[in-house]
């Protein structure tokens, strides 16, 4: 039987890749490091330049604390004010979208209630979508001083 070498290189180095059967492939590190992979969604939302929808499969939470830390906005791409506030002991860190809801005049040791996607993270879990839903699903919202900060005037 004539075995084509290319084809027997190629199915070991898909099995070790996979993790079966016993094969192991010596090849640089940089060939075995992992793809990025970002959703068919998120991918069009960066063509686009729209605003993702949130995960379903995340937890939506109301949380209330105190500002801890005003941290530098992200002024590239979708622009987002950062701070940290403590709630129930823990540290988390606020990612306001100010593209769609306006800059909340947080000082440190404001109190602040935030309706947000709860994502658990390192060093701090996130509160994210902290405004409307430009698509009409489930949105967010700051409260401080009184007022709450969910959506831009123009939209």
């Amino acid at each position: 039987m004539n075995r084509n070498p290319l084809v027997a290189v190629l199915t070991i180095s898909l099995l070790a890749l996979s993790g079966c059967g016993s094969a192991r492939l010596m090849t640089p590190a940089k060939a075995l490091a992992p793809a990025t992979r970002i959703s068919a969604q998120a991918a069009l939302a960066l063509e686009k330049r729209e605003f993702p929808t949130p995960d379903a499969n995340k937890d939506w939470k109301v949380i209330t604390g105190k500002v801890s830390k005003i941290l530098p906005d992200d002024l590239n791409g979708s622009k987002h004010q950062h701070f940290l506030f403590v709630a129930n002991g823990k540290t988390l860190k606020v990612a306001h979208n100010i593209d769609l809801a306006p800059h909340v005049p947080v000082e440190v040791g404001g109190d602040v209630e935030v309706k947000c996607e709860f994502i658990r993270s390192k060093p701090y879990d996130v509160a994210h979508w902290t405004h409307y839903d430009p698509a009409g699903g489930e949105g967010g919202y700051i409260k401080y001083a009184g007022k709450v900060y969910d959506r831009n005037e123009l939209n």
